[in-house]
């Protein structure tokens, strides 16, 4: 069990940890070529390719929030209009602009969008803006790498997040 009355991490640690958990998987990614981006996942109907998309597209939007709240507001209402339509047209919004994308291409809108993030989240100031928690709380959305010859490595960043109280 987690210890929940510690105190929170500061935010630059949290940022640390992300930028860290980010490289590990991109580490996992970069060598995979097309087949293994079109590889099914554990979330139905959706591929390796679509879970970098979902990173991608919120990365995106995490950062938006922290340097554009009237934008990102904009977009969220956008989003919660697009829920309430049905999923395929969720995924049409955060997926779809990268369906079209080579995997290289994909693979460096991935890297911009949390490159963006990482560089905006130290101006949020002190608090922990969900939108980077959820980056950091992250983990289960990642691909399944054990079709790439294991687990890959395991940087132990997210545990580390487990207890804050930012988290949940």
């Amino acid at each position: 069990m987690t210890d929940r009355s510690a105190a929170p991490l500061p935010l630059s640690d949290l940022i640390d940890d992300l930028v860290a958990e980010q490289q590990a998987l991109d580490d996992v990614m970069s060598p995979l070529g097309d087949d293994d981006w079109a590889t099914a996942t554990a979330s139905p109907g959706w591929t390796v390719s679509d879970q970098i998309g979902h990173l991608t597209y919120f990365d995106g939007t995490a950062a938006q929030a922290i340097t554009d709240p009237d934008g990102f507001q904009m977009s969220a209402r956008a989003l919660l209009m697009m829920v309430s339509a049905g999923d395929d047209t969720l995924d049409d919004l955060t997926l779809g602009p990268l369906r079209g994308l080579s995997t290289t291409e994909r693979l460096e809108a991935w890297r911009s969008g949390r490159n963006q993030l990482a560089e905006a989240a130290p101006w949020s100031g002190q608090r922990r803006p969900r939108s980077l928690v959820r980056t950091i709380d992250g983990g289960p959305v990642v691909p399944d790498r054990s079709p790439y010859g294991g687990v890959g490595p395991r940087t132990g960043h997210r545990r580390r997040h487990r207890w804050s109280p930012a988290c949940h």
